[in-house]
Parts: structure tokens; sequence; C-alpha cells
């Protein structure tokens, strides 16, 4: 996405395990400040796939 918010909150968390991957993702409040918002739909498995193989290929420390 392109574009630029504020984040003012902390929302909560949502863990996900992809067999031995843990991911957890951290939710926070934001305001919007400017730039174009697209709906971009993440569920289609092609592009899931993807996603998950680019984020194995990261060196998290």
């Amino acid at each position: 996405m392109n574009i630029e918010i504020v984040p003012f909150e902390y929302f909560g968390v949502n863990d996900h395990w992809y067999g031995d991957v843990h991911i957890r993702l951290i939710a926070w409040k934001a305001r919007y400040q400017c730039g174009d918002i697209v709906l971009v739909d993440h569920d289609e498995s092609e592009k899931l796939d993807w996603q998950l193989k680019l984020l194995f290929k990261i060196k998290w420390h």
C-alpha cells in the first residue's frame, strides 16, 4: 500500500502456526494521513504460498 498512517494505540496480537513456523501479527490502531487505499485480496492461495515462501527466506534475528 502506498499510504501514510500514524499509529496511536496497541490493539492486539494474533498468532499463526504454519508447521514449525510461528508468525505473530501485532495490531495497532492508526490514523490515516494520506495516500490511495487499495483493496487487496490476500486469501488467494497462490499469493499466500508466494508470501510464505518469501517470509521463510528472511533471516530473523
